[in-house]
């Protein structure tokens, strides 16, 4: 991808995180071509891109759509990441120092800042928690040289985060319950209790399940069929 189509392939990424383009949306070459002002060439390596994500999928003779919700690859991402985390977390846990500690909750506090910076801008809000929450993440890997382990896990989270808005992630309580997740995560970081950390690591990875019976209810078109 060019340095001149990454801003394009971002937007459009991020209008299909934030649901301005909704799952089964068509979207038309051309249209974007002359939207963003670039040829056929580049925004075709942006839709390759966005289809390489699983963003949006190429019917044969049908057009280009975005992609519906498939329950079961998000219950697969939600695995991945648990897993992951509980095992770096494991080991970050048996080496914790104060340093550390200090550092992780500098960051948490940065995660609670966003109600208050964004009050009365739900979509601002949920972008800047995004952030914040990734800066969090950042410096637990970071903790034990997994970096590259957190890249890779990045690489779906597009896919997942639409998911998060759909189910009212833009919501100031929704946000609230997410930060207290982080909040029971770091404390079980410092009681060493390990029991208590992959008790904490599975609530954080899948409550964004809670409700998703309403929410298939109210956005059937959303989701791929069972």
């Amino acid at each position: 991808m060019t340095k001149d189509s990454k801003p394009i392939y971002e937007d459009i990424r991020n209008k299909i995180v934030s649901l301005e383009y909704a799952p089964g949306t068509q979207l038309r070459e051309v249209d974007l071509s002359e939207q963003y002002k670039v040829s056929r060439t580049p925004m075709r390596d942006v839709l390759k891109k966005l289809e390489e994500e699983d963003l949006i999928e190429v019917r044969s003779q049908r057009g280009t759509y975005v992609t519906r919700i498939d329950l079961k690859k998000l219950k697969d991402l939600m695995f991945i990441r648990y897993s992951t985390e509980f095992a770096l977390m494991s080991e970050l846990q048996k080496t914790l120092t104060e340093g550390q500690i200090n550092i992780l909750e500098g960051k948490l506090d940065r995660l609670r800042d966003v109600l208050h910076q964004c009050a009365g801008n739900e979509q601002e809000a949920a972008n800047l928690y995004f952030e914040k929450d990734n800066e969090l993440h950042q410096a637990i890997y970071g903790m034990v040289g997994r970096e590259s382990v957190l890249d890779l896990l990045n690489d779906s989270f597009p896919y997942y985060a639409r998911y998060r808005v759909l189910t009212g992630f833009t919501d100031e309580n929704h946000l609230a319950k997410a930060i207290a997740t982080h909040e029971a995560l770091i404390a079980a970081l410092e009681s060493k209790d390990e029991t208590a950390l992959k008790n904490a690591v599975h609530y954080h990875n899948y409550s964004g399940l809670e409700g998703i019976e309403d929410t298939k209810l109210h956005h059937p078109d959303y989701f791929v069929e069972d």
